[in-house]
């Protein structure tokens, strides 16, 4: 087994490679399209392969997530305004909520709307949890996030009230490539990878995060930030300090050497196309 920092220099290397071949398929889909009109069937087959280019490049994306997170990278630390942290990403996700009719409510309590974090990374957190909160999620389900000050640290939860985990697989989300059997059974789309860097995120930052749940009734997950000076004083190795420069939300379509907030929608509309071609009965003899 190679060391960890060949190893993820190993799989950084990997995943940048997979995107020429998977670059040159989407070029010549795009060809395709351009050639002409295709009629419905044709384009129908376009659209699947379109979907599962998207599905490799997210696939590509946490591979890339799991060596930064497997490596000696520094964090990029500043003071973050965790009101538009989280607006930044409900904003993204809000579409494929308001499709499903789910609500998401953010209380941020006094005393925790400035954490002192990786701004990207941040929102990567976030933006895992939330669309997970949104694809567990039943139709008119609802959704919290929920932040507040406690000693030295900031706790930040989202809370759904959506399918659940048994009680028995709670020891193995943060596992990689794990994915709970009531995921599994309804066919929802998924790397198993998220919850992971997720973590390692978190982590990286000197933070903790676990989850409660129960089948049937809900999840929550919750993270933690340490205080500025804990930060400083603890993890001044893996740091390097910046001062604030993002006044724009991050750019949607492009984060360096991370999941993008796109690829996450992509991965929850392919999977809510996929139940809509599943219920309907002129689909059945469409997957091979």
């Amino acid at each position: 087994m190679p060391k960890p920092d060949a190893y993820s220099d190993w799989l950084d290397t990997v995943a940048h490679d997979l995107r020429t071949p998977l670059n040159l398929v989407q070029g010549c889909l795009d060809v395709i399209e351009k050639m002409g009109p295709l009629n419905q069937l044709q384009q129908k087959y376009v659209d699947r392969a379109f979907a599962g280019l998207r599905r490799m490049e997210h696939l590509i994306s946490r591979l890339r997530d799991i060596s930064w997170v497997d490596s000696d990278a520094s964090l990029a630390v500043s003071q973050v305004d965790l009101h538009s942290a989280v607006a930044e990403v409900v904003e993204m996700l809000q579409a494929v909520a308001d499709d499903r009719s789910i609500q998401i409510m953010v209380e941020i309590q006094e005393g925790a709307a400035s954490v002192y974090a990786d701004r990207i990374r941040l929102t990567q957190v976030l933006d895992n949890l939330i669309s997970n909160a949104i694809k567990y999620n039943h139709d008119s389900g609802q959704i919290r996030i929920v932040a507040q000050a406690n000693d030295a640290e900031i706790v930040v939860g989202v809370h759904d009230n959506g399918i659940g985990i048994a009680s028995d697989e709670l020891a193995h989300v943060f596992e990689r490539f794990y994915r709970a059997q009531e995921g599994l059974r309804l066919k929802i789309e998924g790397s198993g990878l998220g919850l992971s860097i997720t973590q390692g995120i978190v982590e990286r930052h000197g933070g903790r995060i676990w989850v409660e749940s129960e089948l049937g009734v809900g999840t929550s997950f919750y993270f933690t930030l340490p205080s500025e000076t804990n930060l400083r004083d603890g993890r001044k190795e893996n740091l390097i300090e910046t001062t604030p420069t993002i006044t724009e939300p991050v750019d949607k379509h492009m984060v360096e050497g991370g999941s993008t907030l796109t690829e996450v929608l992509d991965a929850v509309d392919d999977n809510l196309q996929e139940r809509q071609e599943i219920n309907h009965p002129d689909a059945a003899g469409d997957e091979s």
